[in-house]
């Protein structure tokens, strides 16, 4: 125990884990805002592409992150796993669920072509949204991104105020309420 190599402890502030997680890219420079936003509105265009659409999609975002937020490609796809894990499920799911004609018989489970349809689709949506989930989470400093939400939406910061100053105790005494101290505005 007493060869192992002891280093310093190093001080832990919200830049130092921003500076670890979120290398320096093009979308790291960019305004969180508007990274969210894009997601946000390439998510919602999902909803009417259709086809190979989603799995285009998919392709193209987990080929961009890497060039575009300088994250290897290896950490971009482990982010994906609960998408694929999602998407599979989804799959299986519709496979087995869904009336229709008959596509494979295989004991209990019957698969119906809808099935596949509708299977193949949630799961190619998943494995787009959670592309673009990764997208952002792996590109976007949350602290930064927090920050320039409060400030460009115009958000007012505000502690959790309680409905009433006095509460009521089970022995019938009426003391201040536990967090009346917080009903001051935080700046």
């Amino acid at each position: 125990a007493d060869d192992v190599l002891r280093l310093p402890p190093r001080p832990v502030t919200a830049e130092v884990v921003a500076r670890e997680r979120v290398p320096d890219s093009f979308l790291a420079r960019c305004s969180p805002v508007m990274n969210f936003a894009g997601v946000l509105t390439v998510g919602v265009g999902l909803l009417f592409t259709f086809g190979l659409g989603p799995l285009g999609l998919w392709a193209a975002v987990t080929a961009a992150v890497p060039v575009l937020a300088r994250v290897p490609l290896r950490r971009v796809l482990r982010f994906q796993v609960p998408a694929w894990l999602f998407g599979f499920s989804a799959l299986v799911v519709n496979l087995v669920s869904r009336p229709g004609p008959l596509l494979l018989h295989w004991g209990p489970f019957v698969v119906t072509e809808p099935g596949l349809a509708w299977g193949l689709s949630l799961a190619a949506r998943s494995l787009a949204i959670g592309a673009l989930a990764g997208l952002f989470v792996l590109s976007t400093d949350s602290v930064r991104f927090v920050n320039a939400a409060l400030k460009d939406l115009d958000v007012q910061l505000k502690s959790a105020k309680p409905q009433a100053s006095y509460i009521g105790t089970a022995s019938g005494k009426v003391e201040p309420h536990p967090l009346a101290h917080m009903s001051e505005r935080i700046d």
